[in-house]
């Protein structure tokens, strides 16, 4: 198989050193000021809702990407431990040794939760290796074929078709693929998009002339890129595709804060439904959603029913990218602000004058 995280994952603890260094250390870097500024047990550890929550965290500061099973509002409990799905799938004996009980009753150490996010990181930016694959195979390729730069092109254009809109509409998908200006017109930032993946078809020719790999250096010569090359520039997108998402994200805040009447962040009810009915077609979630979301605030009896702003521009409808094990959404405001108190603070307390 192509897919490296397809084999077994090292034994827990030692995910650290299956990683590069440097990524490894970049995790590491993230992760410290939250680390800092949750509590702790006894043992100087932190509990298992903890530990998911900075790992949720890390993943929506440095990528806006949602990891499923991690999401805040899934209910943790006896029946639901609430632990990345692609762990439990991929490395079930890692999973299960996250949640064996002698580790939840003495907690996760900062190590602990590097590993984990490294692991799952590696685990969440590899799961479309199978995606490609089929694209591949659609273009008469076979994954062990090296192919120029504008078919390596070409085909990312293609897998990041696929990628957004997913393997249930695979006709839409070909019709879009057989009608550029379609393509232009349903996808925004389409022509930034395509010119994205172009460059980095370049910057990967550029690396692997400049290092290359055991085994890269006829291939590097002739221009010539292998499947393993195509997965590499693959993992790099899901890191980094939130900002061509983000002027679209703007665009729902702003129709949002436009019938904020109060000023407190949020809409009634009333007014997000009506806006849809008068045109806006992407307000139509159902109280229900909006309620598992954490979106709809029913405490006022005199203002009704209203959709808090900050958390619907979270929801996964709101996502660019909907992928079997992560989505990637709107950047999240938020979390510049709380990061900035986190480093500052550098504690789990603070005197108000302080903050």
């Amino acid at each position: 198989s192509v897919l490296g995280c397809r084999a077994p994952l090292p034994h827990w603890g030692e995910s650290l050193r299956s990683n590069a260094p440097e990524a490894t250390k970049e995790v590491r870097e993230a992760m410290l000021p939250v680390w800092r500024s949750l509590p702790k047990n006894q043992y100087e550890r932190l509990d298992w809702k903890s530990l998911r929550y900075m790992a949720h965290r890390y993943f929506m500061q440095r990528f806006a990407v949602l990891v499923r099973g991690l999401e805040p509002m899934r209910q943790v409990n006896s029946s639901h431990a609430g632990e990345a799905e692609i762990l439990a799938e991929k490395v079930p004996d890692l999973a299960k040794q996250l949640l064996d009980a002698p580790r939840i009753a003495k907690g996760f150490s900062l190590e602990d939760a590097v590993a984990m996010v490294a692991a799952l990181e590696r685990l969440v930016f590899d799961s479309d290796s199978e995606m490609l694959e089929a694209v591949y195979r659609d273009r008469g390729h076979r994954t062990r074929d090296l192919v120029a730069r504008g078919e390596l092109q070409a085909l990312l254009k293609d897998f990041v078709v696929h990628w957004i809109f997913g393997e249930n509409d695979a006709e839409g998908v070909r019709s879009l693929l057989d009608d550029e200006a379609e393509l232009e017109h349903t996808i925004p930032h389409w022509r930034l998009i395509a010119q994205m993946v172009e460059g980095s078809v370049l910057a990967a020719e550029f690396a692997k002339q400049r290092r290359p790999r055991p085994g890269d250096g006829r291939s590097a010569v002739a221009g010539l890129h292998s499947f393993e090359d195509a997965l590499h520039i693959t993992n790099g997108f899901g890191r980094g595709f939130a900002s061509f998402w983000e002027t679209t994200c703007q665009e729902i805040k702003a129709s949002l804060v436009a019938m904020d009447s109060t000023r407190t962040g949020r809409v009634r009810l009333a007014d997000f439904y009506g806006a849809n009915m008068g045109g806006e077609w992407r307000f139509a979630e159902s109280e229900a959603y909006l309620r598992e979301l954490g979106a709809l605030d029913e405490s006022s009896p005199w203002r009704g029913k209203q959709v808090i702003i900050p958390n619907y521009l979270q929801a996964a409808s709101n996502c660019i990218v909907t992928r079997p094990h992560y989505l990637v959404c709107c950047v999240n405001e938020c979390e510049e602000i709380l990061s900035d108190i986190e480093a500052e603070v550098g504690e789990r307390m603070a005197q108000p004058g302080a903050l």
